[in-house]
Order: structure tokens, then C-alpha cells, then sequence
């Protein structure tokens, strides 16, 4: 036979409602700013990466840098699409909110870094890259 008090069974359901609002909370809006962020980090990696590659190589003619370098561009636009997927799609509102405040704009950084692909000056480069830096609020 079960004895239950009044207080027990108050405790009981509202540590249930505590943990269900913290699941909500981690589920739906800390993961996808997490996710947002490592995001954002490895196409900084990515960018960092092919200034790199871009300055070791020189002034090569646009050909040879292309082929060398497009698989860098390419993850570094995958990386860009998938940021602003989850701006647009996953992050809640009030955050991106917050990133509009701070003036981000992840549609803006892809658009640039998709035209990074047609730039064959290293100084060009290095001012578009500076740009898509500052449109994800990178230094």
C-alpha cells in the first residue's frame, strides 16, 4: 500500500515540469545556437585556410590557383550554406534578433564567400574575406 502526501506528489510533478522545460530549452534553442556557432568557427577555419594557401602560392596565374584551391572554396561555401540554414531555419527568433542587432548576416557572408571564387588578386581576396569576416562578427 502507497502512502503519498500532498508535498511528495507536488515535488514529484514539479520536478517533471522543470526537467521537461529544461529538455525544450536545451532541444530547441542551445543546441542550434551551439551548432550556429562551431559553424561559424569552422568557416573562419576555412577562410584562414585558404588566405593561407592563396599567400604560400602568390601570384600564380588563375588557372593553377583555381584547381588548387576549389575544394578549399568548396567546403568553406558548404560551411556557409549550412550556417545560414541554421540562421534561417534552427536558431529561435530572439537570437537572431540578437545577431541582427550585432549586425551578422550569414546570407550576406555566403553571397560573398560565393564570389570569392572569382577573384584572382591576392589583395582582392584578402579585402573579401576581411568582409565575410565582419558580416559573421569575426575578427
Amino acid at each position: 500500500m502507497l502512502f503519498f502526501n500532498a508535498s511528495l506528489l507536488i515535488a514529484i510533478v514539479a520536478s517533471f515540469v522543470v526537467g521537461m522545460i529544461g529538455y525544450i530549452i536545451v532541444w530547441f534553442w542551445i543546441k542550434p545556437i551551439v551548432r550556429y556557432h562551431t559553424t561559424k568557427r569552422r568557416i573562419f577555419r576555412s577562410l584562414s585556410n585558404y588566405m593561407d594557401a592563396c599567400t604560400k602560392m602568390g601570384e600564380i596565374e588563375k588557372k593553377k590557383v583555381g584547381q588548387k584551391l576549389n575544394p578549399l572554396l568548396k567546403e568553406a561555401r558548404k560551411r556557409a550554406m549550412r550556417l545560414t540554414n541554421c540562421y534561417n531555419d534552427e536558431i529561435p527568433y530572439w537570437y537572431r534578433l540578437l545577431l541582427d542587432s550585432r549586425q551578422e548576416s550569414p546570407n550576406e557572408a555566403l553571397r560573398l564567400i560565393t564570389h570569392l571564387s572569382k577573384l584572382d588578386n591576392l589583395d582582392r581576396i584578402r579585402t573579401q574575406i576581411d568582409k565575410t569576416k565582419s558580416k559573421l562578427g569575426l575578427k
